[in-house]
């Protein structure tokens, strides 16, 4: 893929009611994984004061390694199908990192802090 992204999957995806969600994971060639959540419409205005809004976490290579080990899957670039077959939904970004906390696997989240 030309977008440097090495595998993905899309984990949820809904456009009705004037709201369009989609979460989508993602291994870049440096074995970063990626979750992103990016949502448009009159709820999440309501939510977070804006629309569009995106949020995403990620794992560093090494622990997204350790997560395909503790999958059982034999390389991070597996991780976006075996996370859509277990996470797939409107709230999978939150419990991905929910496993993820309960696996003692650290994650960075970028998010664009409200302003008020």
């Amino acid at each position: 893929m030309g977008d440097g992204i090495r595998t993905r999957a899309v984990l949820y995806a809904y456009g009705g009611d004037g709201e369009d969600v989609l979460v989508e994971c993602s291994v870049d060639p440096e074995g970063v994984l990626r979750v992103v959540q990016r949502s448009a419409g009159p709820l999440t205005r309501l939510c977070f004061d804006e629309s569009p809004h995106e949020a995403e976490f990620e794992l560093d290579a090494p622990a997204a390694e350790e997560l395909a080990r503790q999958m059982g899957v034999d390389r991070a670039e597996m991780l976006p199908a075996a996370l859509q077959l277990r996470f797939a939904g409107p709230d999978s970004s939150l419990m991905i990192r929910e496993d993820l906390r309960g696996r003692g696997l650290g994650y960075r989240v970028r998010e664009r802090p409200l302003v008020r």
